[in-house]
């Protein structure tokens, strides 16, 4: 009779555990819970609405960082379209009946080349939106600058990049 009795408490006891993570996993993966999308400006990007109001831009320089991540941009997107493409034919290589690990090993390279390309464009773009600025917006800039690079440490893909 003891032996029924602990053994319904422990089935109840393992119920409550099981309805308990169910329920923890639910939450954690709501989508609700995500911020909701921000209301964007037409032609204005959260970037430049940022950097013109922390760093107090004049229009004029406003008016020059429009055109640099305009220019940021339409080259990202190039080099992104290029990676994107080698990566798809490396995938198509590596899960394919005719593996050659000579041309995977040299997709690879290709794909880790224009990653650089990226990399380097994107500061690169920094340094060129760092030099539209006064001497206290450089400070602020780099303050700015600093902490976003200990956020982006933090993940797990590279800043300014999407996971795949």
């Amino acid at each position: 009779m003891k032996k029924d009795r602990l053994i319904l408490v422990a089935l109840i006891v393992l119920v409550l555990l099981n309805l308990t993570s169910w329920g923890l996993y639910w939450f954690s993966t709501r989508e609700h819970m995500m911020p909701p999308p921000r209301k964007e400006e037409p032609g204005v990007l959260r970037s430049e609405r940022l950097l013109s109001r922390k760093l107090n831009f004049r229009e004029s320089q406003e008016n020059e960082l429009k055109k640099l991540q305009k220019k940021h941009f339409r080259e990202m997107q190039n080099l992104q379209q290029r990676h994107h493409m080698v990566r798809k034919e490396f995938v198509k290589m590596a899960m394919g009946s005719s593996y050659d690990s000579l041309m995977a090993d040299s997709l690879f390279q290709v794909m880790t080349i224009v990653n650089g390309e990226m990399q380097k464009k994107t500061w690169l773009h920094f340094r060129d939106i760092y030099e539209l600025c006064d001497k206290t917006q450089k400070k602020e800039f780099r303050r700015i600058m600093l902490r976003l690079n200990k956020l982006n440490s933090r993940r797990k893909f590279p800043p300014l990049s999407r996971p795949h």
